[in-house]
């Protein structure tokens, strides 16, 4: 009995130090790792919220990762943009985010910073989005009224705005620390994945949406928050439906929320610094950069792509499989902030009597070009807002009475093109690029939003943490393996001699 004892008992020895090594690994890269190698060097491309967030939540769950984020622009920020002109505060990129956008609401809590919506207590309740006036180059229409007319449709649009707003909420329960490589597994949850691939005229239409509401109403707002009209996808369309449901922005300008990431990430941010290259090398990668009228290269063990892959125009070298990805279409967006008397009203209707409210959607189509028009009230003045989706210098002078334009800014990338997908998955870009190259414009295929890219952030910092984590595990346990040798060289030994 006594060698089968101490042979029970060697061989149980063997098994705790195992369990225990596995135990100190993930305790390790948790806290603290005095491997190199659980030390990675990340090089974010883009400085925008998607890469300022990226570089916070590696800071989060990887502390000993250091981050480095390359901005080609003089400025950080990417399409999230607020201007300051004449003492006040212009919103040029995002404006705002819905009630389900949890990531984003929890890092404006984070950083410290006031927001102006409220969390919703209880089952969420539609909020119609339907409060603008339109304007299709000829008339004015107020969505209120069309809404009003078509009580059958809002029903309809409402209940399934309130599934779509469910299940965005089931998405973030079920993923909750999971991570996703590839936009079909992230669709999973909550079963999003028909939406990306319906046309919404199509969609709507079957459903029972009467066709004046969906021309007079919906096709404008989806102008307003996504540049398109219905012959984008059902998911698209459900984001703009729900944008009224807890709407926030953070007070002061959204712009705050990335200047308070930048700095709570302690990352390295090199401006005016336009990636080149991404090469592979046997154990990571070359980055090849241009700044200051200078080629210069660093190395990275990861690599994140926080900008859409089409505007970065990478070359990416010694790649096998080579990184070829779908190239997406996209809508430009100029902004100009307009100081001037008023609107020219002839401009916009024939009716003498209507007055021009102070927002103004524009409909889908080339003739026009307009996204939107906001306004405010500044001393003697009105300062408009322009958002269009061409060049607008010419036009702003019929519009207002004695325009000057204060402030101009384009954006070549701005929305992109929101085709339906094809089912399967086959015209997503890909999460994962390559091993260790990550690419957060990705998320832009389904939701062209701040929550989106912050979505596609957290999920590339969490595979870094998962890869890093694998790494000081193999580590350690390559360096206890001598001493699991010496404990079975032993234990053979004591049973023999117990024989």
């Amino acid at each position: 009995m006594l060698p089968t004892r101490m042979f029970l008992l060697w061989i149980s020895l063997l098994f705790f130090c195992i369990t225990m090594q596995n135990v100190l690994c993930k305790l390790t890269v948790d806290a603290t790792s005095t491997s190199s190698l659980s030390n990675p060097t990340v090089v974010i491309v883009g400085s925008g919220i998607g890469g300022t967030s990226c570089a916070y939540y590696l800071k989060k769950m990887v502390p000993n990762a250091s981050a480095i984020i390359l901005e080609t622009d003089s400025r950080i920020g990417g399409r999230v943009y607020d201007v300051k002109i004449d003492g006040e505060v212009f919103v040029i990129g995002v404006y705002s985010w819905a009630g389900y956008h949890q990531y984003v609401r929890e890092l404006v809590n984070e950083m410290g910073l006031d927001r102006t919506d409220r969390d919703f207590d209880g089952e969420p309740n539609f909020v119609s989005p339907f409060t603008f006036t339109a304007w299709n180059g000829t008339h004015l229409i107020d969505t209120r009224e069309i809404a009003t007319a078509h009580e059958e449709s809002m029903d309809i649009l409402e209940n399934g705005t309130v599934d779509f707003y469910v299940r965005m909420e089931d998405n973030y329960a079920l993923r909750g620390y999971e991570t996703f490589s590839e936009m079909e597994e992230f669709l999973s949850y909550g079963a999003l994945g028909q939406w990306p691939t319906l046309e919404s005229r199509q969609y709507y239409t079957d459903g029972g949406v009467h066709l004046e509401l969906q021309d007079l109403a919906m096709e404008p707002l989806q102008k307003l928050i996504n540049s398109q009209g219905m012959e984008g996808h059902v998911f698209s369309m459900y984001t703009s439906l729900s944008m009224e449901m807890g709407r926030g922005r953070v007070v002061g300008g959204n712009l705050k929320l990335i200047d308070a990431l930048a700095e709570a990430t302690s990352a390295d941010v090199f401006l005016n610094s336009t990636v080149t290259t991404v090469e592979r090398l046997s154990d990571g990668f070359n980055v090849v950069y241009q700044r200051e009228n200078e080629q210069r290269e660093m190395y990275a063990d990861y690599v994140v792509i926080a900008a859409p892959l089409e505007a970065t125009d990478i070359n990416f070298q010694n790649f096998d499989p080579p990184v070829s990805q779908p190239s997406r279409n996209w809508y430009a967006s100029y902004v100009y902030v307009v100081a001037a008397e008023g609107y020219n009203k002839e401009y916009f209707t024939n009716d003498p009597g209507r007055d021009v409210p102070g927002f103004v959607v524009g409909t889908p189509g080339e003739s026009s070009g307009l996204v939107f028009i906001t306004s405010k009230n500044v001393a003697d003045l009105i300062y408009y807002t322009v958002t269009t989706t061409r060049n607008f210098t010419v036009d702003i002078e019929d519009m207002f009475i004695n325009p000057s334009i204060r402030f101009e800014h384009h954006w070549k990338f701005g929305h992109p093109v929101l085709e339906p997908q094809s089912a399967g998955g086959a015209s997503y870009q890909d999460v994962v690029l390559s091993p260790g190259l990550y690419n957060i414009g990705v998320m832009n295929d389904v939701m062209s939003q701040m929550e989106g890219s912050v979505i596609a952030a957290r999920n590339a910092a969490l595979l870094i943490k998962q890869e890093s984590l694998s790494v000081s595990c193999a580590i350690s346990f390559i360096q206890i393996v001598p001493a699991i040798i010496i404990i079975i060289f032993t234990s053979m030994w004591i049973f023999i001699i117990d024989i």
